[in-house]
């Protein structure tokens, strides 16, 4: 067994295998990762590999593949004796978690413990003699896991709930499809984090990436998505136009932030908290010599107290720079502090989206008022102007009746 610092390396980890003539090696997909990326082909003595502890990715088990090694993919949780089913894998387009290890019982259930139909999605109960009785001295923590289960088409004592969504295909072969706990509501939309992932993933730059969903500094919830690109230096306009090819708005993630490699625990599972640090997020490409108006400018410096972040250019939308239908209120608000002397409505965000619209917009307005553009940017609304707080108020309940799905890009 190498020492943890040697299975962080790629490079030592190949070495260890080659100067043992290791033939069997099991591991987490990262780690088969690593090795492949060491230069790692059919000339090691490597016969066998057994692929654990996390989903295995379609291009690891292709790349294992392609050295000639005979592949396995593990499933199980520690509360199971670490192994509950097994699957050897031959071709990389088809990946599953295989059947039940003996004295071992897998079901598939709905909310209500019942058993769902062959092929459709339920969460993953384990059952059999690998079983464990619960957690030491944590009896709410046994009590919610280790279900106790009295209606009779399972004929089982006690099941383990493992959060994993699974189906059964028609062979009975198992796949796997995420984490419920990787199950995320952003803008009332049920997002599987997985399936972001999936999408990114085949864009022709990207390696590896992990998405979560993250509290912005406004207290919404947003997607996050961390990215590997090796050297090649991503276009973040391009990525997001790959995305909404197959996603719809609500899933495309706010920001992408780039590292040099996802961080690990030392399980060789990712790690979550650490994702968003040792790295850079992504800019749009913007032409420095851009003319911009006063308008323009002090609009852009809303933009950027309402997303908190530096705005990429004059002709990129709102929602493409992170924005959602929630902030829109707050944005509303910011422009009737910095334009009071015009009417400004929730639904004219939605009809003019960018910056450029925007300052067009408001100087249209303000020329058929026949009154200045704004006041300087510094100012604040006073504490006493009611009769702005009525304005909010008022376009608050009458623009809050439209259908913002059929106008949100």
């Amino acid at each position: 067994m190498p020492l943890k610092k040697n299975k962080k390396s790629g490079e030592e980890l190949r070495r260890i295998i080659e100067s043992y003539k290791i033939t069997i090696l099991q591991g987490t997909p990262t780690t088969f990762k690593l090795l492949l990326k060491s230069g790692w082909d059919a000339t090691t003595s490597l016969k066998k590999a057994f692929s654990t502890g996390e989903a295995l990715p379609q291009e690891v088990a292709k790349g294992i593949l392609s050295t000639g090694v005979e592949l396995w993919d593990l499933y199980g949780p520690t509360e199971a004796t670490i192994e509950s089913t097994l699957c050897q894998i031959e071709n990389s387009n088809d990946i599953s978690i295989g059947r039940p290890l003996s004295n071992m019982r897998l079901h598939v259930l709905d909310e209500s413990y019942q058993p769902v139909p062959i092929g459709a999605l339920g969460e993953l109960y384990i059952a059999g003699d690998g079983l464990a009785k619960g957690y030491l001295n944590q009896p709410e923590l046994t009590e919610e896991r280790f279900i106790r289960i009295t209606n009779q088409p399972l004929q089982e004592q006690v099941i383990y709930k493992t959060g994993d969504i699974v189906r059964f295909s028609t062979n009975g072969m198992l796949y796997y499809y995420g984490r419920n706990d990787h199950q995320v509501k952003v803008r009332g939309y049920r997002i599987e984090l997985e399936e972001i992932e999936h999408v990114l993933k085949n864009y022709q730059n990207i390696t590896d990436c992990c998405v979560s969903a993250e509290t912005s500094a406004s207290g919404n919830i947003e997607l996050k998505a961390c990215i590997i690109s090796g050297s090649v230096q991503p276009d973040l306009q391009e990525i997001q136009l790959h995305l909404k090819k197959y996603l719809p708005a609500y899933m495309i993630p706010s920001s992408f932030y780039q590292r040099a490699e996802l961080p690990l625990l030392p399980n060789g599972k990712i790690d979550r908290k650490l994702l968003f640090t040792n790295g850079e997020y992504l800019t749009a490409k913007i032409d420095k010599h851009e003319n911009t108006n006063e308008t323009e400018k002090q609009i852009m410096h809303i933009w950027e107290e309402v997303l908190g972040k530096a705005a990429s250019g004059m002709e990129r939308t709102f929602f493409d720079e992170g924005g959602s239908s929630l902030l829109i209120p707050e944005l509303q608000n910011k422009f009737i502090q910095q334009f009071p002397d015009l009417r400004i409505r929730l639904v004219d965000f939605f009809k003019h989206t960018t910056i450029r619209a925007q300052a067009a917009w408001i100087e249209k307005e303000s020329l058929a008022a026949g009154r200045k553009v704004s006041k300087p940017i510094a100012s604040t609304i006073s504490e006493k102007d009611t009769e702005s707080v009525e304005i909010i108020e008022t376009q608050l309940r009458k623009d809050l009746r439209i259908n913002y799905r059929t106008l949100v890009p």
